[in-house]
C-alpha cells in the first residue's frame, strides 16, 4: 500500500512540474518554442505558427519564445522582446504591427489576432490590437 501512495505522488509530482504558468511548452526548433495556455489554442496552433515563424526568419539564430492564447474568439500572441529596445526606439512599432498582420493574414487566417510584446515572464509591456477589430 505505500509503495502506491509512493508512485501516485511521484506521478502527481512529475504532472505539477510539468504545468507552469506560462502553459504548455511546444519546442518547434533550437530556436523557436511556443506556450499555449487554455483550451481554445491546440498544439497543432502552434506548430502551424512556429514552422511560419522558422520559415520566414530562417537565417535567425535568436531563440524566440511566444505565448499563444484566445480571447473572445481571437488569438493573443505573446512575445518575448528587449524591453530596452523597445521602449527606447519607437520606431520598431511599424515593424511589430506589420508583424501582427502578418500573423493575422497568414498564420491564423479569418481569426483576429492581438500582438503584446512582453518581457521573459510574459509580463505585457505594449500591445498592438487586431486590425480586424479597429476596422469594424
Amino acid at each position: 500500500m505505500k509503495s502506491n501512495i509512493k508512485i501516485l505522488l511521484l506521478v502527481f509530482s512529475i504532472f505539477v512540474a510539468s504545468c507552469n504558468e506560462y502553459g504548455k511548452k511546444i519546442k518547434v526548433s533550437d530556436y523557436t518554442e511556443v506556450y499555449i495556455k487554455g483550451d481554445s489554442v491546440t498544439e497543432a496552433d502552434a506548430k502551424k505558427f512556429g514552422t511560419y515563424l522558422d520559415t520566414t526568419y530562417k537565417d535567425s539564430k535568436n531563440k524566440k519564445s511566444f505565448q499563444i492564447t484566445k480571447d473572445s474568439g481571437q488569438y493573443v500572441i505573446r512575445m518575448v522582446v528587449d524591453e530596452e529596445k523597445v521602449k527606447s526606439d519607437t520606431t520598431l512599432d511599424e515593424s511589430f504591427m506589420a508583424l501582427q498582420f502578418l500573423f493575422e493574414s497568414q498564420v491564423f487566417t479569418g481569426n483576429g489576432v492581438k500582438l503584446i510584446l512582453t518581457d521573459n515572464k510574459f509580463k505585457d509591456i505594449k500591445t498592438f490590437p487586431s486590425s480586424a477589430t479597429s476596422n469594424q
